[in-house]
């Protein structure tokens, strides 16, 4: 998904503090086959999607979308990792 991949953009990546309690955050809510009514709305296997948007919120100015996050410099855009899938899609369409 793409927010697996945009967690490479975080700025200071795995070392992140902020990045590694909204993991954190997360992983540690209730499942939804645990409770009558679960408080975990997103659906299995969309935690990247949950966590990113919740370290975007958590942001000088939340809720920004991932492009307006990368210019606002909330996300790196001179990732190596980014640097990396922008040569290859450079190549992919040349």
């Amino acid at each position: 998904m793409l927010e697996d991949f945009l967690q490479f953009l975080v700025p200071n990546g795995e070392n992140n503090q902020l990045l590694k309690i909204a993991r954190s955050t997360v992983n540690n809510l209730p499942k939804q086959d645990e409770l009558p009514e679960p408080e975990q709305k997103f659906a299995i296997g969309h935690e990247s999607k949950a966590m990113i948007h919740t370290w975007l919120a958590w942001q000088k100015t939340p809720g920004k979308p991932f492009g307006t996050a990368i210019t606002a410099r909330f996300l790196d855009g001179n990732a190596p990792e980014a640097i990396l899938l922008v040569d290859w899609l450079r190549r992919l369409y040349r």
